[in-house]
């Protein structure tokens, strides 16, 4: 029975952001440990599945429809807060461009939307001041029995 690739799936999210936005690094699944000198930096997180009554046919027995939800952070660094938070910006919408071309993320997931996000800024113990935006992407994705 084929399953869903959802490791498969983050990887090649993390690659298509690492390929498309200069400078970004980008982790999948990390810890916070961030260094400025990684500015701007991004990590992948596979937040949830559910599989919604309204995608499931009548074929639901041999195929469920899973709607995936991931939560993409974009941190940036600077000694000015006004810098971190332009920085920020800049990428996150650099980040959603690149999402909004590629809405099958290289034909691992059926379709893709985004789906807004958070967004924080604070200080650092180093006085360095952390600016932090999320994007919100939703996929949907088929898993069948052959």
């Amino acid at each position: 029975m084929p399953r869903a690739d959802y490791w498969g799936i983050e990887q090649e999210l993390a690659e298509i952001l690492r390929a498309n936005v200069q400078g970004l690094t980008v982790e999948v699944e990390a810890e916070m440990q961030f260094g400025a000198e990684l500015s701007p930096w991004a990590v992948v997180y596979l937040e949830r599945r559910d599989a919604p009554d309204g995608l499931q046919g009548i074929s639901a027995g041999m195929r469920t429809c899973f709607r995936l939800r991931f939560s993409i952070w974009v941190w940036c660094c600077s000694l000015e807060k006004e810098a971190a938070i332009k920085q920020r910006d800049e990428t996150l919408a650099e980040v959603e461009r690149v999402l909004m071309r590629n809405r099958t993320l290289n034909n691992t997931v059926d379709s893709s939307w985004l789906d807004g996000g958070e967004l924080q800024t604070g200080k650092t113990q180093e006085s360095d001041f952390l600016s932090g935006g999320e994007v919100v992407l939703i996929a949907d994705i088929v898993s069948s029995v052959t």
